[in-house]
């Protein structure tokens, strides 16, 4: 009979991660942005099934107090560890002053 043998190799991508994490808020603290850098993994990236350009997430307006999260997904498929939480803008108008 035949025989024969070969060599395969097999290489293991690291998973995408966020962070750290930063938060911008709205002039009128009602609203915060969440933004991250995206590191690991094989680019382009998406997040929550969205496409990020280049390796910096920043979300949509989310209201103060509310909770937010996020998954980043690479080009193979392979996604990070949700990143979630919750921000207040603080206040920052006297009323009444």
């Amino acid at each position: 009979g035949c025989t024969g043998s070969d060599d395969v190799v097999l290489n293991f991508n690291a998973s995408p991660a966020a962070g750290p994490v930063s938060f911008q808020c709205d002039g009128a603290n009602l609203n915060y942005t969440v933004s991250f850098p995206i590191t690991g993994g094989v680019a382009p990236y998406n997040v929550n099934g969205t496409p990020v350009p280049g390796s910096v997430f920043q979300s949509t307006p989310v209201p103060t107090g509310a909770p937010y999260a996020f998954v980043v997904t690479d080009a193979n498929g392979c996604a990070s560890q949700e990143v979630n939480g919750m921000f207040n803008c603080n206040c920052t108008t006297n009323a009444g002053s």
